[in-house]
């Protein structure tokens, strides 16, 4: 057996093993990432400090928070935002205290950022997504979830030297320059 875990076996997210590196739970199945790439954890948390900056102290941006998406489920979005007084219930935030997840797309999970990611996050409800792409160049799009909709709706998509302007979930205005530096 794994440091980790048997990875053979369902787990539910409370038999989840404890780990220190980027452990999902994906339908029952443990899933390791590797570390990301220079450039997507520059991107990330330039991210993270340019959506604090912008949207102040009502609201805490993170890397990496663990969110429950029901009993077999457990994902980490590169990026989310939440409420400032949020308190989890559990271990870990529950889709419904998630304002908005990010992926930066990595080429060792292209699919998983780009199709099942977002179709989880969208079907457990959380109503903003945005995409992060970083090659061949860098690009933001943002995506909402409208009330009885079971998929995001594309709200816009930008590069460097524009400005990222989106109302949903929150207002937030940004020069994705801020992004590329």
């Amino acid at each position: 057996m794994s440091v980790l875990g048997d990875f053979s076996r369902r787990y539910t997210v409370e038999e989840m093993p404890d780990h220190e590196g980027k452990l999902e739970l994906v339908d029952g199945r443990l899933e390791v990432s590797p570390p990301p790439l220079w450039g997507h954890t520059r991107v990330a948390s330039r991210l993270v400090a340019v959506l604090q900056r912008s949207l102040g102290d009502d609201y805490l941006v993170g890397a990496e928070f663990g969110i429950q998406l029901g009993e077999s489920n457990f994902r980490q979005p590169d990026v989310a935002v939440v409420p400032r007084d949020v308190r989890p219930v559990g271990l870990w935030l529950a889709p419904t205290d998630v304002l908005l997840a990010v992926e930066v797309v990595s080429p060792s999970s292209v699919t998983t950022d780009r199709i099942t990611k977002p179709a989880q996050y969208a079907m457990w409800g959380i109503e903003g997504f945005w995409r992060v792409e970083t090659d061949p160049e860098l690009s933001l799009t943002a995506y909402a979830l409208h009330p009885g909709d079971a998929v995001y709706t594309e709200l816009g998509s930008w590069t460097p030297g524009e400005t990222a302007t989106v109302e949903r979930p929150f207002t937030v205005s940004f020069a994705m320059d801020d992004l590329a530096r």
